[in-house]
C-alpha cells in the first residue's frame, strides 16, 4: 500500500473519507496533521497513526507519496504551492480550500505536479452507469438538462454542475449563455452551454436550470440533483447520486444503484493509481479553472 498523509480530517471524515479509505486497497494513512490540534489527536490515536505539529513537518516526510488535503484550515491554497516545492502531489478534497482560491493557483504549477480537486459528481454510481451506457446502448449525448435547487450567486456550486455536463459530454464548453424567467417561488435562472462536439451537424447543447429553493446543507447537496439526456438511441434520467432510468425503443430499465463504491471511494482509487504512475484520467486544476471560468460567465451573464 502507498503511504499518505492527511492534512485535516474536515467535517466530512466520519461521513465520507474514512469509510472510503477503509474500503479502498491503494492508499494507507501514515501520517496526520491537523489545524485542531483535539481533532488530530483523537484521529491519530483512533487510526494509530504518527501526527505532526505543522504542515512543514509532514512535507518533510520523504515517504510519503501524496497527501489528502480534507481540510487546510487558515493554510488555504498555500498547501498547494508547498507541495509543487516539494514535489508531492495532491488530493483536494471539496470545502477543503475555497475554490475561488484553488482554481487561482498559478498556472505553471500544472504539468508540473499532480494536484486532483474533488469533483465528486462525475464518480457518483449514476453518473459512471450513464458513462456506460452512452459507450454502449444509448449512443452519443444530443442534449442534457440539469435542474438543481442552488444558491444561484455561488461560482463553486454553478460550476460543478457545468463540470459534470462537461465530463458526460466529454466536451469542452463553446458557448454560454444565461436567461432568466419568473415563476411562482421566484426567479428562476437558465445556463444554456453549447459544446464544440456536434450530433447531426449540430453542437451538442447542455441547459442547467436553478430554482429559487433554498440552497440544501452539504450532507444533501450530492442528492439534489436530476438530469434529463437525450441520447442517439435513447434516453436516460438521473436521480440523486444512485437512481437512474434509462429507455431505448425495446424498453425501459430502472435502476437503483449499490454505493459500495461511492465517488470518494473512486476518487481515491484513481489518485493511487496515478501515485503509481496509471495513466487513468483524473480531474485537474485546469478543470476546475474552466469550469469556475464559465461558471463566472454564466453568474455575469456574458454570452
Amino acid at each position: 500500500m502507498l503511504p499518505v498523509g492527511v492534512i485535516g480530517a474536515g467535517p466530512e471524515w466520519d461521513s465520507t473519507w474514512r469509510p472510503a479509505l477503509a474500503t479502498q486497497s491503494r492508499l494507507k494513512i501514515a501520517a496526520i496533521y491537523d489545524p485542531i490540534a483535539v481533532r488530530g489527536e483523537t484521529i491519530a490515536r483512533e487510526l494509530e497513526t504518527p501526527l505532526f505539529g505543522s504542515v512543514r513537518d509532514l512535507f518533510a516526510q520523504s515517504t510519503l507519496k501524496g497527501l489528502l488535503v480534507l481540510d487546510a484550515g487558515w493554510l488555504g491554497a498555500w498547501v498547494v504551492r508547498e507541495a509543487e516545492r516539494h514535489k508531492t502531489p495532491v488530493f483536494v478534497a471539496r470545502g477543503a480550500i475555497a475554490q475561488e482560491e484553488l482554481a487561482a493557483v498559478p498556472e505553471d504549477i500544472l504539468g508540473h505536479l499532480l494536484v486532483q480537486p474533488d469533483m465528486r459528481r462525475r464518480y457518483t454510481p449514476a453518473t459512471m452507469r450513464l458513462r456506460e451506457l452512452t459507450a454502449t446502448k444509448l449512443g452519443g449525448i444530443d442534449f442534457v438538462g440539469v435542474e438543481a435547487a442552488r444558491d444561484r450567486t455561488n461560482v463553486s456550486e454553478f460550476a460543478e454542475l457545468i463540470d459534470w455536463c462537461r465530463f458526460v459530454v466529454q466536451s469542452a464548453v463553446a458557448q454560454v449563455e444565461t436567461e432568466w424567467t419568473e415563476a411562482a417561488t421566484g426567479p428562476s435562472q437558465r445556463v444554456k452551454l453549447a459544446f464544440r462536439k456536434a450530433s447531426a451537424g449540430q453542437p451538442v447543447t447542455a441547459e442547467v436550470r436553478f430554482s429559487a429553493a433554498p440552497p440544501p446543507s452539504e450532507a444533501e447537496s450530492i442528492q439534489d440533483f436530476a438530469a434529463e439526456v437525450a441520447c442517439r438511441s435513447g434516453t436516460a434520467s438521473i436521480r440523486g447520486n444512485r437512481g437512474i432510468v434509462w429507455r431505448t425503443t425495446e424498453a425501459t430499465n430502472e435502476e437503483q444503484l449499490s454505493d459500495d463504491r461511492t465517488s470518494a471511494h473512486v476518487q481515491l482509487d484513481l489518485f493511487g493509481r496515478r501515485l503509481v504512475g496509471g495513466l487513468v484520467p483524473v480531474a485537474t486544476l485546469d478543470d476546475l479553472r474552466t469550469a469556475m471560468v464559465h461558471s463566472r460567465a454564466a453568474l455575469n451573464g456574458d454570452h
